[in-house]
């Protein structure tokens, strides 16, 4: 399986809500592949490392599943076809309300 996730991605958030990016600067989420198609991730956060999990399909374009840090939930990233950047979401478990939108670049 195609493994165009894997590596160091800086990452923003975007607050769907104001319809701005939330100023702050890039975070580092460094992704691993565990085995064909399950990709593992994680990013700083106060007091330790947020980790996400998840199923990689269409041809490795895709990769959905949970995430847990401060908060926890689902989230769904799409690979650009340059494999250059990804945009998706994640929404926070037991919650209501919109997606929360998210994209990285590639760490240079």
């Amino acid at each position: 399986m195609n493994a165009g996730f894997v590596g160091t991605w800086l990452c923003q958030y975007y607050d769907a809500g104001l319809g701005v990016v939330v100023p702050t600067p890039p975070f580092p989420m460094t992704i691993t592949q565990e085995c064909a198609h399950i990709l593992n991730g994680s990013y700083p956060i106060p007091g330790g490392q947020a980790t996400l999990r998840g199923n990689l399909t269409n041809d490795g374009r895709v990769w959905s599943g949970t995430f847990k840090g401060l908060i926890g939930g689902t989230f769904a990233f799409v690979l650009s076809e340059k494999q250059d950047s990804f945009h998706g979401a994640w929404i926070q478990g037991g919650m209501g309300g919109p997606p929360q939108p998210e994209w990285g670049y590639r760490q240079k």
